[in-house]
Parts: C-alpha cells; sequence; structure tokens
C-alpha cells in the first residue's frame, strides 16, 4: 500500500518537469531562435531605433538606417585587415521602438560600439549642433581616429584612405543619431535623456526646413 503522501510527491515531480520544459521552450524560442546563428555574443551588435511618432517605421528611414551601419562595417573591415566581415540582420524585436540585431566580426562589432558611445557622450555635454559645426575637431579624440591613423602607419591603408575613412565615419555616426539610432539601454534615465536629445533634435531640423520653405519664393 503506497504512503499517502505519495500522489503529492507524484503531482509535485510532474510540475517541476513541465516547469523544466518550458524554461527550454522558451529558451529556443525566446533566445536561440531569436539570436539565429550567433554563437559568440560578442559578434552581436544590437541598435535602437527610436520611434518619434509611433505611426511606423518608414521604408526610407529604414533603407538609411541599415545602409549606414553597413557602410560603418565596411570602413572598419578595411581598418582592421578583416576580410569577410559582412554584416548580416539576425533579429528584429518590434516594440514601442524597433531594436536590430546585427551580426558581424567582433571587432568590428567592438568598435561600431565604441564609436556610438563615445559620440553619444559628445553630443550628451556639447549638443548636436557644436559637435555638427566642429566635428572634425571634436571626433579627433575618438577611439576610432588612433585605430586609423594606426592602420595608416601599418600599411593597412593609405594616408589618403584614411582621411577619407575618417570622414565617412564621422559622417555616418551623425546620420545614425540623427535618424534615431543608438545603442539599447535598461537604464530609464539615459533612455529618456536620448530619447529627448534625439526629439529635440529632429523637431529642430523640421523646424529648420519649413521655414527655409517659407523663404523661398513660390
Amino acid at each position: 500500500m503506497q504512503p499517502a503522501i505519495y500522489p503529492d510527491f507524484a503531482n509535485f515531480q510532474y510540475s517541476l518537469q513541465a516547469l523544466a520544459n518550458t524554461e527550454r521552450t522558451c529558451s529556443q524560442f525566446l533566445e536561440s531562435e531569436r539570436l539565429g546563428q550567433v554563437t559568440d555574443a560578442d559578434e552581436l551588435l544590437e541598435l535602437q531605433l527610436v520611434s518619434f511618432d509611433e505611426t511606423g517605421l518608414t521604408p526610407e528611414r529604414l533603407v538609411q538606417f541599415v545602409e549606414t551601419v553597413n557602410q560603418l562595417n565596411t570602413n572598419f573591415a578595411r581598418v582592421l585587415g578583416i576580410a569577410g566581415g559582412r554584416l548580416r540582420i539576425v533579429y528584429l524585436e518590434s516594440g514601442s521602438d524597433d531594436i536590430f540585431g546585427f551580426k558581424s566580426a567582433k571587432e568590428i562589432v567592438l568598435v561600431i560600439k565604441e564609436l556610438i558611445f563615445e559620440v553619444w557622450d559628445k553630443v550628451k555635454y556639447s549638443g548636436f549642433e557644436r559637435f555638427e559645426k566642429k566635428a572634425e575637431v571634436l571626433g579627433s579624440g575618438l577611439k576610432a581616429m588612433a585605430l586609423i591613423d594606426a592602420a595608416v602607419t601599418n600599411n593597412v591603408i593609405t594616408p589618403e584612405d584614411g582621411s577619407i575613412i575618417k570622414q565617412h565615419l564621422l559622417n555616418d555616426v551623425q546620420i545614425l543619431i540623427g535618424i534615431g539610432a543608438t545603442l539599447p539601454t535598461n537604464q530609464e534615465v539615459v533612455e529618456v535623456d536620448q530619447r529627448k536629445l534625439l526629439m529635440d533634435r529632429r523637431n529642430a531640423r523640421l523646424l529648420g526646413e519649413g521655414e527655409k520653405d517659407k523663404g523661398e519664393p513660390t
């Protein structure tokens, strides 16, 4: 005769097994499937595209975003001497903002993250307008610029190509910030600050374009 406690234990064991199965399923479909073929987290570049008006993402903005990230990837691949460092989109999380997951060589991912973070840090304290007007001066202290100088010294790229790439990198990261792209953050205060800066920047541009149109003869 089985002890009275046995059915309760069996039910508890069954519940634990069901919980373990649920965990495996969630891990597969919410994490493993999300990351696709990314086996090294260092190969993953996550970028957040802020929703300005909650009406969806326009094709033009999406194309500009992807093309600019790809241009950054291509230029850094040249600077780092990495062959076959192609960029791939491995997932997209859609919500109030869209988060894109890009896969590339981990060395490239690292320097892109550093560049965006450093430029955001300068924008935060100096503002968009000052950075855009003095981008070359303010950008001279960025780690990416030193990386390009080292590539020139080591004959990975020519001095002429180095100058062109520097200009492209500064231009590309300004484009990304201008269209509302940033590194995702779980820190609410930082996210609010970045969103406010992006919204202010967008509104200022729209206002400037409106004033320009008013001044043009019809």
